[in-house]
C-alpha cells in the first residue's frame, strides 16, 4: 500500500488531503471525512483508510478546513 499526501483544490482555497492506493490500479473508490472535532490523521480514520487500500481501494481522506496561501 502507498500513502500520498495531496493538496486538494476547491472553490474555497486547497483542502490538506492524503491518498491510500492498493498496489493495483482499481476502480473501487472510498472518500473519508473526519467529524468535527477530528481529523484527516485520527487513528481511527487513518486505520480504516489502511484497511480499505488492502481490500482494493484508492481511498482519500482530507481535513474540511482551509489551507490558506
Amino acid at each position: 500500500m502507498k500513502e500520498q499526501k495531496v493538496m486538494i483544490p476547491s472553490s474555497f482555497g486547497k483542502l490538506d488531503g492524503v491518498i491510500n492506493y492498493h498496489e493495483r490500479k482499481t476502480k473501487k473508490l472510498a472518500i473519508l471525512c473526519p467529524g468535527y472535532l477530528d481529523s484527516k490523521d485520527y487513528g481511527g480514520l487513518a486505520g480504516l483508510a489502511e484497511m480499505l487500500a488492502k481490500e482494493g481501494y484508492t481511498v482519500v481522506r482530507f481535513e474540511p478546513g482551509i489551507e490558506h496561501i
